[in-house]
Formats: C-alpha cells, sequence, structure tokens
C-alpha cells in the first residue's frame, strides 16, 4: 500500500500529510534528549477512514491500497493510473457508523476512444455495477454516482474497486469513491 507521507513538525509538535477523518496512533517513543529526536520503535498508523459528520465517506485514491501489476498512484494527477490490467483493484477499509442505503460515487478521468470498461465496486457484501465513460482526456475528472450499496451493520468495511472486462487503453484515472447516506 502507498500512503502519503506523514510528517511531524517536532516544534509545534504538528502533524502534516494526515486527510481529514483519518486516525493516527503512535506505539513508538521519540527521545528528544540528545537535541535529535530519535524514535524507538515502529509508529502505528491507522490508515482506516472514517465519516464525516453526515456519514459521507470519501476514499482518496492517495489512500487507496493498490493491488496488481500495473495500476498505481500519479501524485501529479491525484489518481490511479497505468490501470491496464483486468485483475488489478484497488480497495480501501472505511468505518460505517450506521447501516442502511448509500449512494457510492466515482470521481474519475477516462480518454476518448478507452471508455466502456465495466467496473465493479464492493462495499462489503454489496456489489455495484457501473461502466466507465469517456471524459476527454485523462485529466477531464468527472463524478458519477453508480448506484446503491446497502450497508448491512455498521463497523469496519472493505471498499473495492475491479474492472470486469479488459480495458482498452486503460480502465479509468480513478481519484476517489464516495459514499453518501441516502437517507
Amino acid at each position: 500500500m502507498v500512503s502519503p507521507p506523514v510528517l511531524v513538525n517536532y516544534a509545534s509538535g504538528s502533524l502534516t500529510g494526515v486527510a481529514p477523518n483519518e486516525t493516527m496512533s503512535f506505539a513508538a517513543s521519540v527521545n528528544f534528549a540528545a537535541g535529535t529526536p530519535s524514535i524507538a520503535g515502529a509508529p502505528d498508523v491507522d490508515m482506516t477512514i472514517h465519516a464525516a459528520g453526515d456519514g459521507t465517506l470519501t476514499m482518496p485514491a492517495a489512500q487507496a491500497q493498490v493491488i496488481g501489476e500495473t495500476a498505481r498512484y500519479e501524485a501529479e494527477k491525484d489518481a490511479i493510473g497505468f490501470w491496464t490490467e483486468p485483475g488489478d483493484s484497488v480497495s480501501w477499509h472505511v468505518t460505517v457508523d450506521r447501516p442502511g442505503k448509500y449512494d457510492v460515487a466515482l470521481t474519475y478521468a477516462c480518454s476518448n476512444g478507452s471508455g466502456g470498461t465495466p467496473v465493479e465496486i464492493r462495499v462489503g457484501e454489496a456489489v455495484v455495477a457501473a461502466t466507465v465513460k469517456e471524459t476527454g482526456t485523462w485529466s477531464d475528472f468527472i463524478t458519477e454516482t453508480a448506484g446503491t450499496a446497502e450497508v448491512a451493520s455498521a463497523g469496519a468495511v472493505v471498499v473495492t474497486v475491479s474492472p470486469k472486462g479488459k480495458p482498452a487503453e486503460g480502465v479509468m484515472n480513478l481519484r476517489a469513491v464516495t459514499l453518501r447516506p441516502t437517507q
């Protein structure tokens, strides 16, 4: 999994590079006595995505776990790109605060001539099917509702996006997946 860097400002004690609604805990001790901080032990970083106050869950590309051969995070586009293999997928671990129905939206770009790839969005046990549309270029991003998923219970859920066919040039450049409560 490629994670965004987390920077600690030792003078102010602040963290940067931590997304909103993300929890971080450190199981390491920091020693400032020698003048240069040294860390004993590995930090325990919880990359689980938590819902905003209205229950919306936003899963940015930078926090995706990319599984496969070609798909990877492109920082300059803030998206998962180079997604040319139908066996590649991306996943996020989220915490759902309440069960119910959620609109599932994808923010993506897809070059003309490369649209038409069927994709499956799994939200726990629920499955939403969608077809990637052409948006103009690999940098022309749109947000489109793919469908509705019903989450049976609150708690930990894995959200996965997988192509279900061979892409033309590529599946899409995926910037984010959003789950928005319908009620």
